[in-house]
């Protein structure tokens, strides 16, 4: 590229989380940007990468105290998936990012391999990267790179950390501070690092950009990267929408799809933006040179409104509007959608839009992480909520036991107020109450805490803040079910797409073996896609006629499966 007036390029990366709870596998991600077979001892499958991408490099880059034979791709990750024990673990973070494709392979391998020792193995993560080099049937290059960060610190004996610890929570002269129970102090769990912030992602893409600037400047190569968003620069260009293996496979082929088609209307469009923009500048020029009024020219173009981003969510839904009039209903296999009881307003296509709107989910990678971020904190909430309500229920039944003592405890406490004769008249008279007092004490004493004594007054003050807590705990937990159920329904309306899409595309293409050109197993897909629904079907059919119904799918399950 010669010398001259600098061009802009819009760097393109992708941050996510392999997590178990999707049925994501450590494994099979190392497998894919590795191109290596692996075998995994967490569930014994054998991952095999299933793309023709071109590899150009890969490699283990381990943190200060990890072990040596973490070098070898399958230790390293076999030993992170063995060590989380939780089905709804997080196994590792992701990235993905496009480099200049004049770059050399050698090149892009050196400073790639900077780029990760800076910004992640310095600050303890071990990482596995690779570079990958695609071409597309018309010759053009992607030259890209993915990235495989571990998400626990290595401790001094060369084993995975804890990712976070506890905190005590301090009064204002800095001293701990009991907790209800008197028998601890209040504390929270706090990150042992900062790998998890939020403004991460920005700070890595920007370090990456100004690292290839950085090089392109030595090079003398006149082109120019932004990190920062369209919406960010206050443009009115769109972004493209990430296409994904699937649809990149069809379009190398040569077959459209929607995404495909959705991105040559914004490129299309983003030309004629940039059209009309210079055609209003040259106007705007013109007639500060000439005073009286001037035509535009006549290639200017009226700019037609855009949105600043497309929502593949939305652009889904009204998909699916078009073609079937109303959204698919998830009638099993859904949990939160079969706990909810405004399914109608779940349904409601304008509800459904409104709600990915408000979240700002505006991709399904991005509706995979709000519903992972709601499951948790839900998790989190309800289990506070059913330890406050254990608490709140103790307190009740003391409170409960505590009325009927009371009368009993004043006869207590007359007898210990007299002495001698008095007393011991006093006491032989009210010897039945004495005797029912002393077996509800023991009652009450059983519910209190070790060093609790009886006080109803300050029982009542608990009481009504541990219902509060758990009004606004309920509340809390309420709506974050709402917002899975409706994850719940574009989950299972985006399944159900993808299935008709994969359809409508195979009715264009012809001749393809189970496995394509593309070196995706194709009808391996789409079985899995028709087995999933029928195993709802027989779900259902289980749930509607009871425990008698426990048979497979047959083929008839399967048919209606494919047909909807």
């Amino acid at each position: 590229m010669g010398k001259g007036e600098k061009t802009t390029k819009y760097a393109s990366t992708r941050f996510g989380i392999v997590q178990r709870s999707k049925g994501q596998s450590a494994i099979d991600q190392a497998s894919y940007i590795s191109r290596t077979e692996i075998k995994s001892e967490y569930d014994g499958k054998t991952y095999r990468p299933k793309y023709h991408e071109d590899l150009v490099h890969s490699e283990i880059c381990l943190a200060y105290g990890a072990p040596k034979e973490w070098e070898d791709r399958a230790a390293l990750w076999n030993s992170v998936e063995m060590n989380e024990k939780q089905k709804n673990a997080q196994l590792a973070r992701t990235m993905k990012a496009a480099l200049p494709n004049w770059w050399s392979y050698e090149l892009a391998e050196s400073i790639v391999r900077e780029y990760v020792h800076k910004n992640f193995v310095s600050k303890g993560m071990c990482a596995d990267w690779a570079i990958h080099d695609s071409v597309n049937p018309q010759g053009q290059r992607n030259l890209h790179f993915h990235l495989m960060l571990t998400l626990r610190p290595i401790d001094r004996n060369g084993k995975w950390g804890a990712k976070q610890r506890k905190e005590y929570i301090l009064d204002k002269k800095g001293n701990r501070i009991r907790n209800k129970s008197g028998r601890g102090y209040k504390s929270r769990a706090v990150n042992v690092n900062d790998w998890n912030n939020r403004d991460n992602a920005k700070k890595w893409r920007k370090n990456l950009v100004d690292t290839i600037n950085n090089i392109n400047e030595q090079l003398g190569i006149e082109e120019q990267w932004e990190h920062r968003s369209f919406k960010e620069l206050g443009m009115e260009q769109q972004p493209t929408v990430h296409l994904g293996p699937i649809a990149s496979a069809l379009e190398r082929q040569g077959i459209q799809t929607e995404k495909g088609d959705v991105n040559r209307a914004i490129i299309e469009s983003n030309r004629r933006l940039a059209e009309a923009g210079r055609a209003y500048a040259d106007a705007f020029q013109l007639s500060q040179q000439a005073p009286e009024e001037q035509p535009l020219p006549e290639t200017s173009k009226p700019v037609e409104h855009m949105q600043e981003n497309v929502n593949e969510v939305v652009e889904m839904i009204d998909q699916i509007l078009r073609t079937n009039g109303k959204l698919h209903t998830p009638l099993v296999g859904c949990g939160y959608f079969r706990k909810a009881t405004d399914r109608e307003v779940l349904m409601d296509a304008g509800s459904v839009k409104k709600f990915a709107e408000r979240h700002q989910i505006d991709s399904f990678d991005a509706l995979d992480a709000f519903s992972t971020h709601e499951e948790q904190e839900l998790e989190q909430e309800e289990k506070q909520l059913s330890q406050k309500r254990g608490k709140r229920n103790r307190l009740q039944k003391l409170l409960e036991i505590y009325d009927v003592y009371s009368p009993y405890w004043e006869i207590r406490r007359e007898a210990e107020r007299r002495s001698g004769l008095k007393g011991t008249l006093y006491a032989r008279s009210h010897s039945a109450d004495l005797e029912q007092e002393a077996v509800i004490r023991q009652r009450i004493e059983k519910l209190l805490e070790p060093g609790e004594r009886i006080t109803p007054g300050q029982w009542k003050t608990d009481l009504r803040e541990l219902e509060r807590e758990c009004e606004k705990l309920s509340a809390s937990c309420g709506e974050r079910q709402h917002n899975l159920a409706f994850a719940d329904v574009l989950r299972h309306n985006h399944e159900i797409h993808m299935l008709e899409t994969r359809e409508d595309a195979g009715n264009e293409k012809t001749g393809h073996t189970a496995y394509g050109q593309d070196g995706i197993d194709w009808d391996a897909l789409e079985e899995k896609a028709r087995i999933k629904i029928a195993e709802r079907e027989a779900q259902k059919e289980k749930t509607e006629k009871g425990p008698q119904s426990n048979r497979e799918p047959d083929a008839r399950q399967i048919k209606r499966g494919k047909s909807r």
